[in-house]
């Protein structure tokens, strides 16, 4: 193996397409899984945009649905490419929400609107501020 060869193995663009064909085959479902959930997220995002602009998204021609579709697809290609720090600035937002979401939201909607025991309500107000800790623990590390 040529040094060159070992060199472009150790990149990561090229260290995806190496490997046994079931790699290949997983990587392939896993690009396909992406490129449909961001289809339908980009979906969501252009109807909003067309009813911010005053259009009944039900009614707006399929041209214009792939030209918005197209559009966003492009500006979030060019952000992540353009940004040379969009990676970091990905982690941090998930660092900071992905605690607060998964654990101290449902604790505070329990207590608003759950019908719970006082031993219940007890816990989960304990627990709120030790979730709160947590995810500012993990922000920091």
């Amino acid at each position: 193996m040529s040094a060159r060869h070992r060199r472009d193995a150790n990149t990561p663009s090229t260290r995806v397409t190496q490997g046994s064909g079931g790699d290949r085959f997983v990587n392939a479902l896993l690009f396909v899984h992406v490129l449909i959930a961001y289809l339908i997220e980009a979906n969501v995002v252009s109807r909003g945009f067309f009813l911010i602009g005053g259009k009944d998204a039900l009614k707006v021609s399929r041209a214009a649905w792939t030209a918005m579709t197209c559009f966003l697809v492009g500006v979030a290609f060019l952000i992540s490419n353009l940004v040379p720090f969009f990676g970091t600035i990905t982690g941090f937002a998930s660092a900071i929400s992905g605690t607060i979401i998964c654990w101290t939201l449902p604790y505070i909607f329990a207590l608003k609107v759950g019908d719970l025991t006082s031993f219940e309500a007890a816990s989960m107000k304990a627990l709120v501020p030790v979730t709160i800790i947590i995810a500012i623990v993990g922000v920091i590390a």
